[in-house]
C-alpha cells in the first residue's frame, strides 16, 4: 500500500474521460479531500427473523476513539426489517436495506445520528420484481445505487438501479443496468465522476476462467455493456475505488483460507490490469470460516474493510479494520464485536 494515494496520479487520466459530463454524478471529477470519518455503522443483531422475530439493530461506533464492544448508540429497526446492506450519504443520512419475504424490499432512510426506535424520514419502495437487495451506495450528489436480485427467475438475475437524490416512495429509477443472466452480484461503488463499478461472479466457471470480476459502466452515455472488466482467479467480497481511480478488492488468500487481503489495481491503456499491491489482514485462527466485505474510503483517504470469522462451535467475531493513506500497511482494528449475532459484514462510514 506504499504511496497509495500520494503517488497515484497515473490513474486520473481514465477518470478524466467524464469530466465534462458533471451531470452524471453532480461532481467535478476532482478528488475531494475532507475530514476523516468519525463513526461507523455496523449490524449488531442481523440474523434474518422473517417477519416476527426480535427487532434487528445497527450499532454506531467511534472511529476516532475506538473501543471494543462499546457502541456510541444503537438504532432499533422495525421488526419486519431483516438485515441487508447499509450506506451513509454526505449529509449523514443512514440508508438501510430491508428484506421481507412477504413484501417487496424497502430502503429506510434515517436522519443523521438517529438512535433508539427512531422513525425513518422516508422509505423507498423497490419494485415487486425485486426479491432481495444485495448492495447499496450513494454518490457525492446523493444519488442512490441499488443492486438487487430479481424475483421469479429460473436462474439468478441482478439489476443495478439508480435513484435520484431524495427519492421517496415508489420512485422510478433514473437508470437500470441489467447484469448478464446467471451472474452473481456482491458489491457496487461509484467513482468521483459517476462511473459504476459492479463486483460480481459468474454462475458457471469454466476451467481456467475467472472466479469473480469487476465490470465498469460509464457514467455517460448509458450503454448497456461495461466499458472495461477486470477478471480475478479468486472470489472477491467487495470493491472500492480511491480518489485517483485505483480499484481495491477484498478476497480470501492463503492455503487455509484464514487470511483476507485487499488487492489494489491501477488503470492502464487497456483498462484495469496492473496489480499494485496486496495488503494482507491479520491471520485468523485455523479452522475458522473467514469472510470479508466491502472496501470503502472516507474523504480523507482512509480505507476500511471488515473481516468475520467463526465456525459451527464458535460464535462469529466481526472486526472492522482501518488503513491510513500513507506508506504503512498496518491495519488498525477500530471495531470488534464478539460474539456477533449474525453474519452481515456490511458497514457504513459517517
Amino acid at each position: 500500500m506504499q504511496n497509495r494515494l500520494a503517488d497515484k496520479i497515473r490513474g486520473f487520466g481514465i477518470l478524466a474521460s467524464c469530466l465534462c459530463l458533471a451531470g452524471c454524478s453532480g461532481t467535478t471529477g476532482t478528488p475531494t479531500a475532507g475530514p476523516p470519518s468519525t463513526s461507523a455503522y455496523v449490524w449488531g443483531s442481523n440474523i434474518p427473523t422473517f417477519d416476527g422475530g426480535p427487532p434487528q439493530t445497527i450499532l454506531k461506533y467511534s472511529t476516532v476513539s475506538p473501543q471494543v464492544n462499546s457502541p456510541v448508540s444503537t438504532l432499533t429497526l422495525p421488526s419486519s426489517c431483516n438485515g441487508g446492506p447499509i450506506t451513509v450519504d454526505s449529509n449523514g443520512q443512514l440508508y438501510v436495506a430491508c428484506f421481507s419475504p412477504s413484501s417487496s424490499p424497502q430502503i429506510l432512510v434515517y436522519p443523521r445520528n438517529s438512535a433508539g426506535a427512531a422513525t425513518p424520514s422516508r422509505t423507498i419502495e423497490m419494485s415487486k420484481s425485486s426479491y432481495e437487495i444485495a448492495t447499496l451506495t450513494v454518490d457525492a450528489s446523493g444519488r442512490l445505487y441499488v443492486g438487487s436480485l430479481l424475483a421469479n427467475t429460473q436462474v439468478p438475475a441482478f439489476l443495478v438501479t439508480v435513484y435520484s437524490t431524495g427519492a421517496n416512495g415508489t420512485a422510478a429509477p433514473l437508470r437500470t443496468i441489467q447484469l448478464p443472466t446467471d451472474n452473481g452480484l456482491t458489491d457496487v461503488v461509484v467513482d468521483s465522476v459517476g462511473n459504476i463499478y459492479v463486483d460480481g461472479y459468474p454462475g458457471h466457471v469454466n476451467a481456467g476462467g475467472p472466479l469473480s470480476f469487476v465490470s465498469v459502466y460509464s457514467c455517460y452515455p448509458y450503454v448497456a455493456e461495461p466499458i472495461r472488466t477486470i477478471n480475478f482467479r479468486f472470489f472477491t467480497y467487495g470493491v472500492g475505488v480511491d480518489a485517483t481511480g485505483d480499484v481495491f478488492v477484498s478476497a480470501g488468500v492463503g492455503n487455509g483460507g484464514n487470511v483476507t487481503a485487499v488487492e489494489e489495481y491501477a488503470p492502464d491503456a487497456s483498462g484495469y490490469a496492473s496489480l499494485v499491491s496486496t495488503i494482507e489482514l491479520p491471520q485468523q485462527p485455523a479452522g475458522m470460516e473467514v469472510g470479508g466485505g466491502p472496501v470503502r474510503f472516507d474523504r480523507a483517504g482512509n480505507m476500511f474493510t471488515p473481516v468475520s470469522f467463526g465456525n459451527l462451535s464458535t460464535p462469529t467475531t466481526y472486526i472492522l479494520y482501518s488503513f491510513a493513506p500513507d506508506a504503512s500497511d498496518h491495519a488498525v482494528p477500530i471495531v470488534e464485536i464478539y460474539p456477533k449475532d449474525g453474519y452481515n459484514t456490511a458497514f457504513a462510514l459517517n
